[in-house]
This record gives structure tokens, sequence and C-alpha cells, in this order.
């Protein structure tokens, strides 16, 4: 038996040994390797306290001899259509949003930027980007400036706290 998706319950937030705030959600597991996929809303510190990054991406937890081992998140298509079944992916993009509106309400920060992984996406893979913006301004982080990066491709987001 390999992988299995199964969307689990939510957890979170909590704070990681980089003072990350992550709220993260069980995406899968493969029994015979002990290993739990999750998928993980960040809210990373930045350079300026100031401003915290919104990042979401999947990462496994396994265990061996008594320790954990997390992975860095992994931000990649590739990485989502192994992980998520293409009819699951709107329950996983919901449990982001949920992710989402609960980091939003708990956070400190002046400002959070985001951005995406990959360059030049077309305007259905930005889809996902408008809903998690819609989320953060429920929670007073209306966007105060998007910009694509011509020389990159990247597409760029910044939310200001509005009180």
């Amino acid at each position: 038996m390999a992988y299995v998706f199964d969307l689990g319950d939510p957890e979170g937030p909590f704070t990681d040994d980089e003072n990350s705030q992550i709220f993260e959600f069980v995406l899968g597991v493969d029994p015979e390797k002990d290993i739990i996929t999750v998928m993980s809303v960040i809210l990373f510190e930045t350079e300026d306290k100031e401003t915290l990054e919104l990042c979401f991406g999947i990462r496994t937890k396994s265990v061996a001899d008594g320790l954990i081992t997390i992975s860095p998140p992994d931000y990649s298509k590739e990485k989502a259509d192994e992980c998520i079944p293409k009819d699951k992916r709107s329950n996983v993009l919901f449990a982001i949003n949920g992710a989402v509106d609960v980091l939003a309400q708990i956070a400190k920060a002046t400002n959070i930027i985001m951005e995406t992984f990959y360059p030049n996406l077309d305007h259905k893979a930005l889809k996902k980007y408008d809903i998690i913006c819609n989320a953060l301004a429920r929670w007073n982080y209306p966007v105060e400036d998007s910009w694509k990066d011509e020389s990159t491709g990247i597409n760029y987001w910044l939310f200001k706290k509005r009180d």
C-alpha cells in the first residue's frame, strides 16, 4: 500500500522554533514508509518586524528512532499533483482558506506579503490567490498593492492592516 489521500482535520495554530505561525492539516499517509503528508499554511517572520510572509506548501513528517523529521515546504505543482487528487483540490483550497482565516486573526504585523512560486501564471492558476486575498481582507488585511515583476514573472501582493 502506497500513499493514500485522506484529508484530515486542521491543527493549529502553533509556533515553530523560528517563531513562524503555522496552521496545517493532513493530506494523506504512506503507512509503509510511516510518512504523514501535510499542507502547512505559514506566516514567516521577515527582516522587517512589521511584515510577515504568507506561504502554503506541502511537507512530510516521519518518525525514526524517536525523532520527528519535518521536510521544508514544497511549493511545486509536481508535489501537489502527487499528493492531491484533482477532484479534491477544491476541498484542499477550502481548508487553506480556513487556515488563512485563523492566521490572519492572530497576526500582529502591520503588513503581510505573499508571492507566487512559479512565474507567469495564467488567470486560472492565479484564482487561488484571489481566494486567499479575500480571506485576508475579511480580517482587515486588504490588498495594498499587487504587481508582477516583469523580469522574473513572479506575482506579489502586499496586504496592509486596517484598524
